[in-house]
């Protein structure tokens, strides 16, 4: 899979007008172990609550059309409070 696809994993809020993206694109990682991706989240984005996690695996030449193994949380994804 890692010659075909990339690993996306970012922080979305579809719900925001224009709809907040803030994501991690992982290329040719290792096929297998352990990854650990880091999504920086600037301290000027709006109304930090309603957000999701998302990671997927997607296709290098179709993108988000040919996918697989995707996870995401409820939109319950929330602020560090001590930031």
């Amino acid at each position: 899979p890692a010659a075909e696809y990339d690993l996306v994993v970012q922080i979305e809020n579809l719900d925001m007008l224009p709809p907040v993206f803030k994501a991690s694109l992982v290329e040719n990682y290792p096929a297998s172990g352990k990854k650990t991706v880091i999504v920086i989240i600037p301290e000027d984005i709006p109304r930090f609550e309603g957000y999701r996690f998302v990671a997927a695996f997607i296709s290098k030449t179709k993108g988000w059309d040919d996918m697989y193994a995707v996870t995401n949380t409820a939109r319950n994804v929330r602020a560090n409070e001590q930031r």
